[in-house]
């Protein structure tokens, strides 16, 4: 759990910015459909129309990466 905070702080952080792109995302527990995509915990995909646009995987402690990584996407 404590690897995920900088994940959902990201998320919140984006949450302002973003409140519908944001409002549509789900949090998986499991991986699914998304099996050979998922290699590592934690994992953050952002998927569109069933494809990858952005696959951020392992511990990072620095949400600004996250935010930066996903920001890049959701200003599309």
């Amino acid at each position: 759990m404590e690897q995920e905070v900088a994940y959902y702080d990201a998320l919140m952080d984006l949450k302002q910015e973003f409140p519908k792109q944001v409002s549509g995302m789900e949090i998986l527990h499991d991986k699914g459909d998304w099996k050979k995509d998922v290699h590592t915990f934690p994992s953050l995909l952002l998927v569109h129309d069933k494809k990858v646009l952005v696959k951020i995987e392992g511990k990072i402690k620095d949400k600004a990466k996250i935010v930066e990584l996903l920001r890049k996407q959701l200003k599309k």
